[in-house]
Protein backbone atom coordinates (compact mmCIF):
# COMPACT_ATOMS: atom_id res chain seq x y z
CA UNK A 1 0.00 0.00 0.00
CA UNK A 2 1.67 3.43 -1.54
CA UNK A 3 1.74 5.78 1.59
CA UNK A 4 1.05 9.32 1.81
CA UNK A 5 3.42 11.81 0.46
CA UNK A 6 3.87 13.81 3.73
CA UNK A 7 5.23 10.77 5.01
CA UNK A 8 7.47 9.92 2.61
CA UNK A 9 9.25 13.72 3.64
CA UNK A 10 7.81 14.99 0.88
CA UNK A 11 5.07 18.35 1.41
CA UNK A 12 2.76 19.38 -0.95
CA UNK A 13 3.96 22.30 -3.19
CA UNK A 14 2.77 26.35 -1.95
CA UNK A 15 1.02 27.79 -4.43
CA UNK A 16 1.31 31.21 -5.84
CA UNK A 17 -2.20 32.11 -4.09
CA UNK A 18 -0.60 31.57 -0.63
CA UNK A 19 3.06 32.50 -0.88
CA UNK A 20 1.27 35.85 -2.04
CA UNK A 21 -0.94 35.74 1.01
CA UNK A 22 1.76 35.37 3.42
CA UNK A 23 4.29 37.31 2.12
CA UNK A 24 3.06 40.84 3.68
CA UNK A 25 3.10 39.34 7.77
CA UNK A 26 6.84 37.60 6.17
CA UNK A 27 8.21 41.13 5.48
CA UNK A 28 7.26 42.80 8.49
CA UNK A 29 8.13 39.96 10.85
CA UNK A 30 12.09 40.20 8.94
CA UNK A 31 11.44 44.01 9.67
CA UNK A 32 10.87 43.11 13.10
CA UNK A 33 14.20 40.75 13.70
CA UNK A 34 16.41 43.22 11.97
CA UNK A 35 14.94 46.13 14.14
CA UNK A 36 15.43 43.59 17.50
CA UNK A 37 19.42 42.99 16.52
CA UNK A 38 19.92 46.47 15.95
CA UNK A 39 19.11 47.31 19.55
CA UNK A 40 21.27 44.46 20.67
CA UNK A 41 24.01 45.65 18.75
CA UNK A 42 23.92 49.12 20.35
CA UNK A 43 23.48 47.35 23.91
CA UNK A 44 26.39 45.51 23.78
CA UNK A 45 28.71 48.37 22.39
CA UNK A 46 27.29 50.45 25.67
CA UNK A 47 27.78 47.41 27.90
CA UNK A 48 31.41 46.90 26.04
CA UNK A 49 31.92 50.67 26.18
CA UNK A 50 30.92 50.86 29.81
CA UNK A 51 32.97 47.51 30.91
CA UNK A 52 35.84 49.39 29.10
CA UNK A 53 35.43 52.39 31.03
CA UNK A 54 35.31 50.59 34.42
CA UNK A 55 38.70 48.45 33.82
CA UNK A 56 40.39 51.72 32.61
CA UNK A 57 39.32 53.68 35.94
CA UNK A 58 40.42 50.41 37.78
CA UNK A 59 43.93 50.50 36.19
CA UNK A 60 44.18 54.28 36.95
CA UNK A 61 42.70 53.95 40.17
CA UNK A 62 45.29 51.18 41.40
CA UNK A 63 48.14 52.71 39.56
CA UNK A 64 47.58 56.08 41.76
CA UNK A 65 47.36 53.84 44.78
CA UNK A 66 50.12 52.15 44.29
CA UNK A 67 52.06 55.58 43.35
CA UNK A 68 50.73 56.78 47.08
CA UNK A 69 51.49 54.17 48.72
CA UNK A 70 55.37 53.90 47.03
CA UNK A 71 55.47 57.43 47.79
CA UNK A 72 54.45 57.07 51.91
CA UNK A 73 56.85 54.09 51.58
CA UNK A 74 59.99 55.23 50.63
CA UNK A 75 59.64 57.81 53.30
CA UNK A 76 59.77 55.18 56.09
CA UNK A 77 62.96 54.18 57.93
CA UNK A 78 63.69 50.73 56.26
CA UNK A 79 66.71 49.75 54.87
CA UNK A 80 64.97 47.36 52.03
CA UNK A 81 62.92 50.89 50.40
CA UNK A 82 63.39 49.49 47.26
CA UNK A 83 62.34 46.01 47.39
CA UNK A 84 59.06 46.26 49.18
CA UNK A 85 58.37 49.41 46.23
CA UNK A 86 59.20 46.98 43.27
CA UNK A 87 56.88 44.29 44.73
CA UNK A 88 54.25 46.71 44.60
CA UNK A 89 55.06 47.79 41.31
CA UNK A 90 54.97 44.18 40.53
CA UNK A 91 52.01 43.31 41.84
CA UNK A 92 50.49 46.73 39.78
CA UNK A 93 51.53 45.46 36.92
CA UNK A 94 50.19 42.04 37.43
CA UNK A 95 46.53 44.02 37.69
CA UNK A 96 47.29 45.65 34.76
CA UNK A 97 47.84 42.49 32.89
CA UNK A 98 45.09 40.77 33.91
CA UNK A 99 42.67 44.17 33.04
CA UNK A 100 44.21 44.57 29.70
CA UNK A 101 43.10 40.98 28.76
CA UNK A 102 40.07 41.31 29.96
CA UNK A 103 39.70 44.99 27.90
CA UNK A 104 41.86 45.02 24.71
CA UNK A 105 44.78 42.90 25.29
CA UNK A 106 47.11 45.25 25.79
CA UNK A 107 48.94 47.63 28.51
CA UNK A 108 49.01 51.05 28.11
CA UNK A 109 52.98 52.10 27.68
CA UNK A 110 52.25 55.19 29.41
CA UNK A 111 51.75 53.47 32.85
CA UNK A 112 52.40 55.46 36.03
CA UNK A 113 56.14 54.60 37.64
CA UNK A 114 57.19 55.55 41.50
CA UNK A 115 59.62 58.10 41.63
CA UNK A 116 62.00 56.37 43.85
CA UNK A 117 62.03 53.57 41.03
CA UNK A 118 62.79 56.25 38.13
CA UNK A 119 65.65 57.16 40.80
CA UNK A 120 67.04 54.02 41.14
CA UNK A 121 66.81 53.40 37.16
CA UNK A 122 68.73 56.51 36.40
CA UNK A 123 71.07 55.90 39.10
CA UNK A 124 71.86 52.51 37.85
CA UNK A 125 72.36 53.91 34.22
CA UNK A 126 74.50 56.31 35.57
CA UNK A 127 76.68 53.95 37.66
CA UNK A 128 77.07 51.77 34.29
CA UNK A 129 78.06 54.46 32.04
CA UNK A 130 80.94 55.72 34.92
CA UNK A 131 82.14 52.27 34.92
CA UNK A 132 83.63 52.82 31.40
CA UNK A 133 85.84 55.59 32.16
CA UNK A 134 86.65 54.36 35.28
CA UNK A 135 88.23 51.07 33.53
CA UNK A 136 90.06 53.27 30.70
CA UNK A 137 91.38 55.68 33.95
CA UNK A 138 93.06 52.24 35.50
CA UNK A 139 94.12 51.31 31.84
CA UNK A 140 95.83 54.16 31.00
CA UNK A 141 97.70 54.63 35.00
CA UNK A 142 99.11 50.82 33.86
CA UNK A 143 97.78 49.05 36.30
CA UNK A 144 99.31 45.25 37.05
CA UNK A 145 95.65 44.08 35.61
CA UNK A 146 95.08 42.41 33.10
CA UNK A 147 93.68 44.39 30.30
CA UNK A 148 91.16 41.96 28.84
CA UNK A 149 89.80 41.40 32.61
CA UNK A 150 89.34 45.48 32.82
CA UNK A 151 87.56 45.72 30.19
CA UNK A 152 85.06 42.99 30.17
CA UNK A 153 83.92 45.11 33.34
CA UNK A 154 82.54 47.45 30.11
CA UNK A 155 79.91 44.85 29.57
CA UNK A 156 80.00 42.28 32.15
CA UNK A 157 79.95 44.62 35.46
CA UNK A 158 78.93 41.49 37.33
CA UNK A 159 82.61 39.83 36.42
CA UNK A 160 83.89 42.02 39.09
CA UNK A 161 82.65 39.82 41.89
CA UNK A 162 83.68 36.47 39.97
CA UNK A 163 86.58 34.56 41.90
CA UNK A 164 88.88 35.53 39.38
CA UNK A 165 88.69 38.99 39.71
CA UNK A 166 88.21 38.72 43.53
CA UNK A 167 91.85 37.05 43.51
CA UNK A 168 93.15 39.86 40.67
CA UNK A 169 91.56 42.63 43.16
CA UNK A 170 93.67 41.27 46.42
CA UNK A 171 96.57 40.77 44.45
CA UNK A 172 96.86 44.38 43.14
CA UNK A 173 96.68 45.24 46.93
CA UNK A 174 99.15 43.21 48.24
CA UNK A 175 101.25 43.53 45.17
CA UNK A 176 101.04 39.87 44.44
CA UNK A 177 99.80 38.04 40.91
CA UNK A 178 97.76 34.87 41.13
CA UNK A 179 99.72 31.53 39.67
CA UNK A 180 97.43 30.86 36.96
CA UNK A 181 97.88 34.05 35.26
CA UNK A 182 101.76 33.19 35.45
CA UNK A 183 101.27 30.06 33.92
CA UNK A 184 98.81 31.38 30.93
CA UNK A 185 100.60 34.19 29.79
CA UNK A 186 104.90 32.94 30.17
CA UNK A 187 104.34 28.97 31.19
CA UNK A 188 105.53 26.88 33.89
CA UNK A 189 109.68 27.64 33.86
CA UNK A 190 108.82 31.20 34.58
CA UNK A 191 107.45 29.87 38.50
CA UNK A 192 110.99 30.03 39.21
CA UNK A 193 111.38 33.65 39.79
CA UNK A 194 108.28 33.84 42.37
CA UNK A 195 107.69 32.58 45.51
CA UNK A 196 104.20 30.77 46.86
CA UNK A 197 102.35 32.43 49.21
CA UNK A 198 99.40 30.05 49.19
CA UNK A 199 100.98 26.87 49.87
CA UNK A 200 101.85 25.48 53.05
CA UNK A 201 102.46 22.24 54.27
CA UNK A 202 100.78 22.18 57.43
CA UNK A 203 97.71 24.47 56.86
CA UNK A 204 97.25 24.34 53.18
CA UNK A 205 99.39 21.67 51.97
CA UNK A 206 97.13 20.99 48.27
CA UNK A 207 95.67 24.13 47.24
CA UNK A 208 93.82 24.33 43.86
CA UNK A 209 96.15 25.54 41.57
CA UNK A 210 93.79 28.52 40.40
CA UNK A 211 93.35 29.89 44.28
CA UNK A 212 97.60 29.83 44.61
CA UNK A 213 98.94 33.44 44.82
CA UNK A 214 102.76 34.47 43.42
CA UNK A 215 105.15 37.28 44.80
CA UNK A 216 108.76 37.97 42.92
CA UNK A 217 111.29 36.79 44.83
CA UNK A 218 113.84 39.16 45.81
CA UNK A 219 116.91 38.38 43.63
CA UNK A 220 114.21 38.20 40.59
CA UNK A 221 116.04 40.40 37.75
CA UNK A 222 118.93 38.46 38.73
CA UNK A 223 117.03 35.03 38.00
CA UNK A 224 115.65 36.07 34.69
CA UNK A 225 119.39 36.99 33.33
CA UNK A 226 120.50 33.53 34.02
CA UNK A 227 117.37 31.46 33.07
CA UNK A 228 117.68 30.53 29.17
CA UNK A 229 114.81 28.09 29.41
CA UNK A 230 112.46 31.45 28.66
CA UNK A 231 112.29 32.76 25.34
CA UNK A 232 113.24 36.30 24.87
CA UNK A 233 109.83 37.64 24.37
CA UNK A 234 109.11 35.85 27.84
CA UNK A 235 111.50 37.48 29.68
CA UNK A 236 110.80 40.76 28.39
CA UNK A 237 107.38 40.50 29.46
CA UNK A 238 107.82 39.22 32.65
CA UNK A 239 110.10 41.67 33.35
CA UNK A 240 107.65 44.57 32.23
CA UNK A 241 105.59 42.65 34.67
CA UNK A 242 107.56 42.64 37.42
CA UNK A 243 108.64 46.74 36.52
CA UNK A 244 104.91 47.26 36.48
CA UNK A 245 104.55 45.54 40.37
CA UNK A 246 107.08 47.52 41.80
CA UNK A 247 105.80 51.34 40.35
CA UNK A 248 102.42 50.17 41.67
CA UNK A 249 103.77 49.28 45.09
CA UNK A 250 105.72 52.46 45.23
CA UNK A 251 105.23 55.48 47.56
CA UNK A 252 104.76 57.32 44.40
CA UNK A 253 102.01 59.61 42.75
CA UNK A 254 101.33 57.40 40.05
CA UNK A 255 101.18 54.54 42.09
CA UNK A 256 98.12 56.28 44.26
CA UNK A 257 97.05 57.29 41.31
CA UNK A 258 96.36 53.83 40.74
CA UNK A 259 95.07 52.98 44.00
CA UNK A 260 92.66 55.89 43.90
CA UNK A 261 90.90 54.32 40.40
CA UNK A 262 90.64 51.29 41.68
CA UNK A 263 88.57 52.59 44.82
CA UNK A 264 86.73 54.51 42.55
CA UNK A 265 85.58 51.29 40.34
CA UNK A 266 85.21 49.40 43.18
CA UNK A 267 82.41 51.68 44.91
CA UNK A 268 80.87 51.82 41.62
CA UNK A 269 80.79 48.19 40.78
CA UNK A 270 79.94 47.35 45.03
CA UNK A 271 76.54 49.80 44.57
CA UNK A 272 75.33 48.51 40.81
CA UNK A 273 75.74 45.52 42.36
CA UNK A 274 73.67 46.29 45.57
CA UNK A 275 70.81 48.06 43.28
CA UNK A 276 70.37 45.36 41.09
CA UNK A 277 70.41 43.14 43.54
CA UNK A 278 68.45 44.31 46.31
CA UNK A 279 66.00 41.32 46.99
CA UNK A 280 69.33 39.43 48.19
CA UNK A 281 71.91 41.86 48.88
CA UNK A 282 71.99 43.06 52.20
CA UNK A 283 71.70 47.29 52.94
CA UNK A 284 74.17 47.16 56.44
CA UNK A 285 76.71 45.04 54.42
CA UNK A 286 77.02 47.93 51.97
CA UNK A 287 76.60 50.91 53.24
CA UNK A 288 77.72 50.48 56.85
CA UNK A 289 80.69 48.00 56.13
CA UNK A 290 82.17 48.04 52.74
CA UNK A 291 81.15 51.88 50.88
CA UNK A 292 82.54 53.67 54.19
CA UNK A 293 85.56 51.88 53.75
CA UNK A 294 86.12 52.45 50.24
CA UNK A 295 85.63 56.54 51.20
CA UNK A 296 87.63 56.29 53.87
CA UNK A 297 90.59 54.58 52.12
CA UNK A 298 89.96 57.27 49.05
CA UNK A 299 89.95 59.94 51.16
CA UNK A 300 92.09 59.67 54.59
CA UNK A 301 94.03 56.08 54.32
CA UNK A 302 97.50 58.53 52.62
CA UNK A 303 97.00 61.63 54.35
CA UNK A 304 98.59 62.09 57.37
CA UNK A 305 97.00 65.26 58.96
CA UNK A 306 95.67 67.45 56.30
CA UNK A 307 92.53 66.54 53.76
CA UNK A 308 93.39 66.54 50.22
CA UNK A 309 90.56 68.74 48.47
CA UNK A 310 90.77 66.77 45.23
CA UNK A 311 90.12 63.93 47.06
CA UNK A 312 87.12 65.12 49.08
CA UNK A 313 85.07 66.52 45.48
CA UNK A 314 85.71 62.85 44.32
CA UNK A 315 84.64 61.55 47.26
CA UNK A 316 81.60 63.36 47.23
CA UNK A 317 80.77 63.17 43.76
CA UNK A 318 80.79 58.90 44.42
CA UNK A 319 78.28 59.62 47.24
CA UNK A 320 75.95 61.63 44.50
CA UNK A 321 75.39 57.96 43.33
CA UNK A 322 73.97 56.90 46.50
CA UNK A 323 70.34 57.25 45.56
CA UNK A 324 68.73 57.20 49.15
CA UNK A 325 69.53 59.74 52.07
CA UNK A 326 69.05 57.12 54.25
CA UNK A 327 71.80 55.24 52.61
CA UNK A 328 74.18 58.44 51.85
CA UNK A 329 73.67 59.00 55.59
CA UNK A 330 74.91 55.85 56.69
CA UNK A 331 77.74 55.73 54.56
CA UNK A 332 78.68 59.18 56.20
CA UNK A 333 77.88 57.85 59.90
CA UNK A 334 79.79 55.04 59.53
CA UNK A 335 83.11 57.11 58.05
CA UNK A 336 86.44 57.33 60.16
CA UNK A 337 85.55 55.08 62.93
CA UNK A 338 89.12 54.25 63.38
CA UNK A 339 89.80 57.21 64.25
CA UNK A 340 92.93 59.96 62.89
CA UNK A 341 92.90 61.64 59.83
CA UNK A 342 89.31 59.21 58.95
CA UNK A 343 87.60 60.42 62.15
CA UNK A 344 88.29 64.39 60.31
CA UNK A 345 86.68 62.88 57.12
CA UNK A 346 83.41 62.18 59.01
CA UNK A 347 82.92 65.44 60.64
CA UNK A 348 83.40 66.95 56.85
CA UNK A 349 81.08 64.57 55.77
CA UNK A 350 78.17 65.56 58.29
CA UNK A 351 78.31 68.97 58.05
CA UNK A 352 78.55 68.75 54.11
CA UNK A 353 81.42 68.68 51.84
CA UNK A 354 81.15 72.02 50.00
CA UNK A 355 80.21 74.02 53.10
CA UNK A 356 83.36 72.26 54.82
CA UNK A 357 85.73 73.16 51.72
CA UNK A 358 84.97 76.58 51.73
CA UNK A 359 85.15 76.92 55.13
CA UNK A 360 87.76 79.30 56.13
CA UNK A 361 88.07 79.03 59.77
Amino acid sequence: MAKPDTENGKRPVTSMEEIQQGWHEFTLRVEQLEAERTVLEQENKALRSLLEKTIEYRQKSHGELVNLIAGLVSKLPINDVGVVVSKLVEHNAHVNEVCAALAHGKIEANMLQPAILKVLEQTKRALTAAVKPTVEELIRLDAPFETRMLQSLITQPESFFSPEFVRANRCFVKGQLPRERIVREFGEPALAGFNDLTTDPKLNPRPKPEEIVLAFKNDFEALLQQDATLPADKRKGLLALHQKIQRSRASTAEAQAQKNAFLKLSFILELLHYYTHQNTESSEGIFAQRLPAVIEQLVAAHSQNNLDEKLLHSAESLLAFVAGLDQRQMVVNNTGKSGGTGRTLSLFSRCGWKRCLNWKG
